[in-house]
């Protein structure tokens, strides 16, 4: 299968991908979705990405949700980057959802661990609080589309959709109820692993 193009294992309790992996395709791979996958962390994700290092394919990173719920909060460091900065194509990277307190200054400066074709990066529902490396994100300037919402909301799925559509609908009558009541009936596992796929669909049903 070295002809992939596109490569999903989102959602499949990977705990480890040897960093040979993924070599086969450094040419082919265009996209790829490795999210929810909490054991593989960023170690992990780091382990997988040395098969694409240089690679001129990629264009689609997920790699939304590797951390396990209940830990410590994640500094994103140049060492996590280290990868993804050689990528000479990438345009799109993912990394909602993975505690991320803080971005190490070093991402920025002196050298940029941010590949110049990157456009669009999404850091959504993690914990970022301020820190230096504010003074240097103004390097990232080929970026056209930074999402940074919904920081510190832990992982109540619909809590952002509850306080946005609150002054539309009571409680009562909240448009979202059946869609909350229905997700918190699923087991403990599915609820995790399918966070998101449940806030999508939910968001794009009442907002149609």
């Amino acid at each position: 299968m070295t002809g992939l193009t596109h490569l999903y294992f989102a959602g499949c309790h990977v705990q480890n991908i040897t960093p040979d992996a993924l070599q086969p395709l450094n040419s082919t791979l265009e996209e790829l979705d490795m999210s929810r996958n909490q054991n593989l962390t960023f170690e992990g994700m780091n382990s997988a990405l040395q098969g694409l290092e240089n690679s001129t394919a990629l264009q689609n990173l997920s790699a939304n949700y590797l951390h396990i719920r209940y830990e410590r909060s994640i500094e994103l460091t140049k060492k996590d980057m280290r990868y993804i900065s050689t990528m000479n194509n990438i345009t799109n990277l993912y990394l909602d959802m993975n505690k991320i307190d803080i971005l190490n200054a070093e991402l920025f400066t002196p050298d940029l661990m941010v590949p110049p074709t990157l456009r669009k990066v999404s850091l959504a529902f993690n914990r970022l609080n301020k820190g230096k490396y504010i003074e240097y994100i103004y390097k990232a300037a080929d970026l056209t589309y930074l999402d940074i919402s919904r920081q510190f909301m832990g992982y109540r799925p619909f809590q952002f959709l509850e306080r946005k559509f609150g002054r539309r609908y009571s409680y009562r009558d909240n448009a979202y109820k059946s869609d909350v009541t229905g997700f918190s009936t699923l087991h403990k596992e599915e609820r995790e692993h399918y966070v998101w796929d449940y806030v999508i669909k939910a968001y794009v049903k009442h907002t149609r």
